[in-house]
């Protein structure tokens, strides 16, 4: 399914539900990737792990296989709302990182 991302639609990907029977959703990691390096503006590349650790407390995991060799899975019964809350995510954090960087210059 098509969904918007940061103003980019982007495909989302329902995989099986959790024990207890919620929805559970896959993206490819790098739709957060670009929007880090976007926000940063420094020219470096976001992988996989920094995106993970970035995402720590965000709801969104790794979801590893041969359909995605990085995916970040989400359990969502809205999906729009879950990508607007992600998108957020990211600025707070990299705009918290880019501030503790500045004080500590």
């Amino acid at each position: 399914m098509k969904h918007l991302f940061n103003g980019e639609q982007i495909e989302v990907t329902t995989i099986n539900n959790d024990l207890n029977g919620n929805p559970r959703h896959v993206i490819g990691y790098r739709i957060v990737a670009r929007l880090v390096e976007e926000l940063r503006n420094d020219g470096d590349n976001v992988g996989y792990e920094e995106t993970l650790y970035l995402l720590k407390k965000s709801g969104f995991g790794k979801f590893h296989n041969r359909q995605f060799g990085g995916g970040l899975k989400f359990q969502s019964y809205n999906i729009d709302k879950d990508l607007t809350f992600l998108a957020g995510f990211v600025r707070d954090v990299v705009a918290k990182i880019a501030a503790k960087q500045v004080k500590g210059a």
